[in-house]
């Protein structure tokens, strides 16, 4: 067994990539003849899964087409989207220290649709390598459900009492609960998950503090 995986959310903790969904989602919404969103507005459906993400800023669109064609149609111009977002500070630096330890795993476990977030590291971390990406559509049950983190852990070979997964979301903080791994919270980034103080990061290089003692056993 690995000594540790660290996991993380991806939309709003490692990529501030709001801009890159809205950009998409508005895109569609202009071709239906439906005025742009704000945003925020968009931004308060992520995080939740591409078909609630349609639901709740494409009803007008998803009342007229089958979920699986406005969801290939999303993925579709995702492809073609020209990026706009950016990483949050110190996530490349952050990840590359841990990277350094060969008995750390890392991966990235989101309700993005698994192409678009390998597309997204592609793009925003080139050169990176995690050990695993899994969306929605790689999972037995997605997140909130803890299949999408155990079945993760289980590729990595790695045991949930030696896991931590960081999100920004309530629903990353609820599926780590319901997995029994440790959590931290992505308080700089998009969702305000809600976590005691000492368990919030401020800025993503926060993360090395609470993992010092584990990495040096590795």
């Amino acid at each position: 067994m690995a000594a540790l995986a660290v996991l993380f959310d991806l939309d709003g903790t490692l990529i501030d990539s709001l801009p890159d969904i809205a950009g998409v989602v508005n895109k569609i919404r202009v071709l239906h003849d439906l005025p742009p969103l704000a945003d925020a507005s968009i931004g308060a459906f992520v995080g939740k899964g591409v078909e609630y993400l349609m639901e709740n800023t494409l009803e007008d669109v998803a009342e007229e087409m089958p979920m699986s064609e406005l969801v290939g149609l999303y993925r579709k111009h995702y492809g073609e989207f020209e990026f706009v977002g950016h990483l949050y500070p110190g996530v490349r630096e952050t990840l590359e220290s841990l990277r350094r330890h060969p008995d750390v795993r890392l991966g990235v476990v989101t309700n993005r649709l698994t192409d678009l977030a390998v597309k997204s590291v592609e793009h925003y971390l080139p050169g990176f390598e995690f050990d695993r990406i899994a969306g929605p559509d790689s999972v037995s049950r997605y997140k909130p459900y803890p299949e999408h983190i155990w079945e993760v852990l289980d590729t990595l070979q790695v045991t949930p009492d030696h896991a931590w997964f960081v999100g920004d979301h309530n629903v990353d903080r609820e599926c780590a609960l319901r997995a029994g791994v440790s959590f931290l919270g992505a308080g700089y980034g998009l969702s305000g998950v809600q976590v005691p103080n000492s368990q919030q990061l401020k800025q993503f290089g926060d993360l090395l503090n609470h993992l010092p003692n584990v990495i040096s056993e590795c």
